[in-house]
């Protein structure tokens, strides 16, 4: 048996203490992976965690993201529109909104064959933390832009992959705030016309 894992959990809790358990058995810890549905992951009010020698409930409402570290191929499913997500570092996030954003205003003409669009996510959870996501969708007509925002403001749970192998499953109940690049907001929401001074992008 190797001494690192195979699969390592770690559930960031929203008052800032982590759960962490572990598999090194690949075949078990691929079953886990496997088992895994973002969308409805978070839908249950508890979770249990069992071993030979002890069980573990999470109350699921003071989870505000659930990290995988492991070197097998995540292939869990996305919402419509989106064909992917990764996590990024600080500085790659604001290297590719200023550098790329312009590229992603990009919208789709009529007949036009839709291809990947990179966007940009910013979260910040209930645990202080804040994530950093590249993600990618369907070149959208504007029309559509809004129906991205509608599905980001009602997901349960959404996940990005992690560069270094792995995935984080973020609870989308406990995001504090978000913030996109481009705008994506839903064309009801009241808003005020500010500059964003996060020190992020040309904003």
């Amino acid at each position: 048996m190797s001494d690192a894992p195979f699969l390592e959990i770690i559930f960031h809790m929203t008052n800032g203490h982590e759960l962490k358990f572990c598999e090194y058995d690949k075949a078990k810890a691929q079953e886990v992976l496997s088992s895994v549905r973002p969308s409805k992951f978070f839908t249950e009010k508890q979770f249990a965690i069992s071993s030979n020698s002890s069980a573990t409930r999470i109350v699921i409402d003071f989870v505000s993201c659930v990290v995988f570290n492991t070197s097998a191929q995540i292939e869990w499913s996305f919402p419509s529109y989106f064909e992917g997500a990764f996590i990024l570092s600080k500085e790659k996030f604001v290297e590719a909104i200023n550098s790329e954003l312009e590229n992603s205003e990009v919208v789709m003409e009529p007949g036009q064959r839709a291809h990947p669009l990179s966007l940009f996510l910013k979260l910040l959870m209930k645990d202080g933390n804040i994530w950093y996501l590249r993600f990618f969708a369907e070149t959208l007509k504007p029309v559509e832009r809004a129906e991205l925002a509608k599905i980001i403001h009602e997901l349960t749970g959404f996940h990005a992959v992690k560069p270094e192998g792995g995935a984080v499953l973020f609870n989308m109940k406990n995001v504090i705030s978000w913030t996109t690049y481009p705008t994506a907001l839903l064309a009801s929401q009241k808003t005020w016309e500010l500059k964003n001074n996060s020190n992020e992008g040309n904003n």
